[in-house]
């Protein structure tokens, strides 16, 4: 109960400062591609300078050449892209609504399955399940706990080395947390973005603490977090 009334309490307090620092990040999107291309216009360097040339000039060019915008250049792809859309939201909400069924009808649609079986194996068949059931409820419940914990350590990272939007930031991070082998590097995207839009010399702050941050997380939150909540050795 205790616990319920702290994180209540503290996700009540953080959310205004997520939204107001969330309009800011937004609203300073195009200052800080403008401060980025300054910056790498500073390098002398020809590769920097033909990537420079390469670069929209506006953020408004960035926002209007999204991959969308060349896939409607032909009808085909346009249809293609569109049925892949379709198709991924159809499967989400199929999912979605599966998922909701057998919460709401577990035991139910759990016998029903089991039933179908032959008798003698009935028994071993409920037994599975229910391993199954904790283990990936288990499994849930630590990587919450990795994202909150690098989110955690990424917001103490990014307030220390002064970055703007520091919690919109760390919310990223650990929220990317939660996507298999790219997620600690893509967490740390957003902040290097910022980083060099406001001060480049933070970027290389950014980029150490994503690292250690990423180390801790292998060697030492990751074992310990899913041997422990799971029961099973983090290399498996």
């Amino acid at each position: 109960g205790v616990v319920a009334v702290l994180v209540i309490g503290l996700t009540v307090a953080a959310v205004p400062l997520l939204v107001v620092q969330g309009e800011q990040f937004i609203g300073d999107l195009p200052k800080q591609y403008e401060a980025l291309r300054v910056w790498l216009k500073g390098f002398d360097n020809a590769s920097v300078r033909q990537l420079v040339e390469r670069m929209p000039t506006s953020w408004d060019e960035v926002a209007n050449s999204t991959s969308l915008g060349s896939l409607s250049t032909s009808a085909s792809e346009a249809l293609s892209y569109g049925g892949g859309v379709l198709r991924a939201l159809l499967a989400l909400f199929f999912t979605m609504l599966l998922a909701f069924y057998w919460s709401l009808h577990d035991d139910r649609t759990i016998r029903a399955l089991v039933l179908m079986l032959p008798a003698d194996k009935r028994e071993d068949a409920r037994t599975l399940v229910d391993k199954m059931q904790d283990k990936v409820g288990a499994y849930l419940r630590g990587q919450a706990i990795l994202c909150l914990a690098v989110g955690s350590l990424s917001l103490v990272a990014f307030l220390l080395i002064g970055l703007p939007y520091a919690a919109v930031l760390a919310v990223l991070a650990g929220m990317l947390e939660a996507v298999p082998l790219l997620g600690p590097a893509l967490g740390a995207v957003p902040a290097i973005f910022v980083a060099l839009g406001s001060d480049p010399r933070d970027a290389l702050w950014v980029m150490g603490a994503a690292f250690g941050i990423q180390q801790i997380e292998n060697y030492v939150l990751v074992p310990r977090v899913m041997d422990r909540s799971v029961g099973v050795n983090a290399v498996v």
